[in-house]
């Protein structure tokens, strides 16, 4: 059937469960993997980040040509929760692509996200142009390494050999959110998790989840992983899906816990922040490959993060944290903020100062990202004096962009 209709036919609602049967049609056009029919209805119907209710549909006519989740959802920057909207799910039937579906539907999503007070919305791209295009920012990479189980130091497998490590019970779990809480917010970009996502983690039937038990009813630390094989006596692999620990040394024998198991798995596989130092300690990386001429020891695969899109620039600014002291100005497109911060306090107001000059998007891409202001300037995406691009390169200092939640 061929759609006709004009964009000014066109006009956006919320999912309903009449909607269901042809949202499926589009969603395996528009995501053509090898997920069944019952795997995608509950991509819709039952998404640990939302349900209908946050599903967004475009219609031309009553001929229903698209779909996209607009998540409520939060995320941490500079140690403070900031309201994201997530975008997810993007998909556009066959019949009507190349009319401006997307885009009009996007459109509506940034209206509505502004509407309900979101600072930044978020989403991981199909396609990075389409959405640079609307505005939109890269935040950073991380690495995907993966390893032998020969590579783990073996004084961090010696340790975990001699830590009390169990599998996960009911009774942990407030502890382990509470220590993925604590890495959350020292870090950039993680996200405050609903308890329908760590349901949906914790409850997963091929997910192992180990802890460390350092006293009664007490846990420093956890690993989750599968085990995956292709076939049997095929080889067998880990891949983690989450990490996190109170501390450093929690996170050494966890990482020990899987290279003991050496005997069954021939490789790890790992998400790493672009800067994280765990990845200088690890051995023999390669072990179970071969390099080549040009490339003698290749870790794993350089990974893009989600992309962000700055709503309005003063909510923005003020709803991330800081965590240093300083002051900073910002010229973007023709409007101008200085922001303030002392003693964890801090301030954004209109003003007429000299300062760094920068689109909405390099500013996502500073705030919200893994983008420096001397980076930014020498691609030529920031314009400043020296003086001004160190203030705020100090102002936003905070760690590299890491998320382990896609959606």
């Amino acid at each position: 059937m061929h759609y006709r209709g004009a964009v000014s036919d066109l006009h956006v609602r919320t999912a309903t469960p009449e909607d269901l049967e042809r949202l499926l049609q589009i969603h395996v056009s528009a995501f053509p993997d090898a997920r069944g029919m019952a795997a995608r209805r509950r991509n819709f119907a039952d998404n640990p980040l939302g349900s209908l209710v946050d599903l967004h549909v475009i219609l031309g006519g009553d001929r229903l040509l698209g779909h996209a989740f607009l998540f409520k959802l939060g995320a941490w920057f500079g140690g403070k929760r900031v309201a994201v909207g997530g975008i997810a799910s993007v998909g556009v039937a066959l019949e009507a692509r190349g009319r401006g579906i997307a885009r009009t539907l996007m459109s509506q999503l940034h209206a509505e996200s502004v509407r309900r007070g979101d600072a930044i919305t978020m989403l991981y791209a199909f396609r990075y142009d389409f959405y640079a295009a609307l505005g939109y920012a890269r935040t950073g990479t991380s690495h995907r390494v993966v390893f032998s189980p020969r590579a783990v130091p073996r004084d961090w497998i010696n340790a975990a050999r001699g830590a009390l490590i169990r599998p996960a019970r009911g009774d942990d779990r407030g502890q382990i959110t509470a220590i993925y809480d604590l890495e959350a917010q020292q870090g950039t970009g993680q996200l405050d998790r609903p308890n329908a996502l760590w349901d949906h983690t914790l409850l997963d039937e091929r997910l192992h989840t180990l802890v460390i038990e350092t006293g009664p009813s007490a846990i420093s630390g956890y690993v989750s992983f599968e085990h995956l094989q292709e076939e049997p006596h095929a080889a067998v692999r880990v891949r983690v899906r989450d990490w996190a620990g109170r501390d450093d040394e929690a996170r050494r024998i966890l990482l020990g816990a899987l290279g003991a198991q050496v005997d069954q798995v021939t490789t790890i596989e790992i998400d790493l922040s672009s800067d994280d130092p765990f990845l200088a300690a690890l051995g023999e990386i390669d072990a179970h490959s071969h390099g080549k001429a040009g490339l003698e020891h290749p870790f794993g695969t350089l990974a893009g993060g989600p992309m962000v899109r700055v709503n309005d620039v003063e909510r923005a600014l003020s709803a991330r944290g800081y965590r240093g002291d300083g002051e900073a100005t910002f010229v973007v497109d023709g409007g101008t903020w200085t922001v303030a911060s002392s003693g964890g306090d801090r301030t954004v107001r209109r003003s007429d100062k000299p300062g760094v000059h920068v689109t909405a998007p390099t500013l996502g891409a500073l705030a919200f990202g893994s983008l420096t202001a001397t980076s930014a300037h020498r691609l030529g995406w920031l314009g400043g004096e020296p003086a001004e691009i160190k203030a705020v390169d100090h102002l936003l200092t905070s760690p590299t962009f890491f998320a382990r939640d896609h959606f």
